[in-house]
C-alpha cells in the first residue's frame, strides 16, 4: 500500500510539472465559445478530471488497429496507457490536428504555409524522404520555418523519473531525438513543436509561438491595425485541441471507437 500511495504522490507530483505552463488549461478558462473553448458534455468532463488525476477506468485497453485486432492492455485506474497507446487513429489524428493549427499561425501572421513539405537537405543528410510538418515561407521573419510536431505524454517511462526534477524533460528529449533525425544541413534548421499529454508546449514551441504574435504584430503595426492578442488565442486553440484529442483517447481505450460497440465476448470495440 505504502509503495502504491508512493507511485501515486510522485505522479501527482510529475501532473502539477506537467500541467503547468502559458498553454495548458488555457481553454478550459477562456471566453465561452471562443475558438478553441467548445467541448461537448463528455470532452468537458474527461478534460477537467484528467487534469485533476482522476477519472480512470480499471479493464483492458480497447484500442483497436485497422485488422480490428485489439490491444488489451490493462488500464490502470490513472489512464496513462490510453494517451500513449500505438493501436487506433486518435494518435495520428491529434498530430495532425496540431499540426494544421501551427500551418493556420503561420498563415494568420501574413506566411504561407505548407504541410507535409518534402525537404531535399535533410533527405540527402538521412538516407531517407524526408516530410516536415510545416513548412512556412514568405514573410519577413519567417523566411524558412521548418517545423516538426511532436505528441509526448510526460507520464510514459522513458521521461516520468526526470519529469519529477524537470518539467522539460519530456519536451528536451523531444529536441534531442529530432536533432538527431534532421540535424542542422545546409543552412536549414527544424523547430520542434512538442505538446504534452497534460496539454503542456514545449519551450521552442511556446518560442515560436512569442515569435510568430511578434512578426504579426508587427504587421498590424504597419498597416495601422490595433493589435488582436493573437498569442493568447492561439494558445487556447492549441490547448482545445491537446485537451479534446486527450479525452477522445481515454473513450476510445475504455469503450473502443463510437459506431462499434464493445462486446462482452471480449471483441474490440475499436
Amino acid at each position: 500500500m505504502a509503495r502504491a500511495r508512493s507511485t501515486d504522490d510522485r505522479r501527482s507530483q510529475l501532473r502539477l510539472h506537467a500541467t503547468a505552463g502559458p498553454t495548458s488549461g488555457k481553454s478550459l478558462v477562456a471566453r465561452l465559445g471562443s475558438a478553441g473553448a467548445r467541448f461537448n458534455d463528455a470532452e468537458w468532463a474527461t478534460a477537467v478530471q484528467w487534469r485533476l488525476g482522476i477519472g480512470g477506468s480499471p479493464g483492458p485497453c480497447r484500442n483497436a488497429n485497422a485488422d480490428g485486432d485489439c490491444c488489451g492492455e490493462r488500464v490502470n485506474p490513472l489512464p496513462d496507457h490510453a494517451v500513449t497507446c500505438p493501436r487506433g487513429p486518435l494518435r495520428n489524428i491529434l498530430h495532425n490536428q496540431v499540426s494544421d493549427e501551427v500551418a493556420a499561425v503561420v498563415e494568420e501572421c501574413g506566411a504561407r504555409a505548407r504541410r507535409e513539405a518534402f525537404v531535399a537537405e535533410f533527405t540527402a543528410a538521412t538516407g531517407h524522404d524526408a516530410f516536415l510538418d510545416v513548412w512556412g515561407f514568405g514573410k519577413t521573419g519567417v523566411t524558412d520555418l521548418l517545423v516538426d510536431v511532436t505528441i509526448r505524454h510526460e507520464a510514459a517511462e522513458r521521461y516520468a523519473e526526470r519529469g519529477l526534477a524537470d518539467p522539460e524533460a519530456a519536451a528536451r528529449q523531444a529536441v534531442r531525438d529530432k536533432m538527431r533525425r534532421y540535424p542542422p544541413t545546409g543552412g536549414r534548421n527544424v523547430t520542434t513543436f512538442m505538446a504534452g499529454g497534460w496539454g503542456r508546449l514545449g519551450s521552442e514551441a511556446e518560442t515560436l509561438l512569442t515569435t510568430l504574435a511578434g512578426v504579426a504584430a508587427e504587421d498590424d503595426r504597419r498597416r495601422g491595425r490595433a493589435p488582436a492578442g493573437r498569442l493568447s488565442k492561439w494558445r487556447a486553440r492549441f490547448d482545445g485541441i491537446l485537451q479534446r484529442g486527450v479525452a477522445a483517447c481515454i473513450c476510445s481505450a475504455r469503450a473502443g471507437l463510437p459506431g462499434r460497440p464493445w462486446r462482452a465476448s471480449g471483441a474490440c470495440g475499436g
